[in-house]
């Protein structure tokens, strides 16, 4: 437990096998928190990817399906301005095209969850 009385739960990447994990965020207002939660995950051993470990010279829409492949699970830093940006949308759909299994966490910020008619949870401002 913390000092300001919030509990803490880090669970360590305890196989040898890497567990990749790719952060899904919008950069303006989402950057503080995915670097923050990115370092601690790599702390417990798992490995992270996010869209800046993608090539600058690779076409980010045709190489984010390979990249999405490689993932064992998605995490959404899901801030206000992430619901209207049109990479974390191309990011959620293509995950789960990807990885029709996979599991997405999300972290939502000043939001709530909604469902469109497509079914996929998406966030709304309050």
């Amino acid at each position: 437990m913390t000092k300001e009385g919030h509990h803490t739960l880090a669970v360590k990447n305890q196989s040898n096998a890497s567990i990749e994990v790719y952060i899904c965020y919008e950069r303006n207002d989402g950057r503080w928190y995915t670097t923050a939660l990115g370092a601690l995950l790599a702390e417990l051993g798992y490995t992270i990817l996010t869209d800046p470990a993608l090539s600058r010279n690779t076409d980010y829409w045709h190489s984010l399906p390979q990249t999405l492949r490689r993932a064992s699970a998605m995490i959404l830093v899901g801030t206000p301005r992430a619901f209207y940006s049109e990479f974390v949308n191309f990011e959620l759909e293509t995950f789960r095209r990807c990885q029709p299994n996979g599991m997405i966490l999300s972290i939502v910020f000043d939001a709530i969850a909604v469902r469109n008619e497509q079914g996929l949870f998406w966030l709304r401002d309050k």
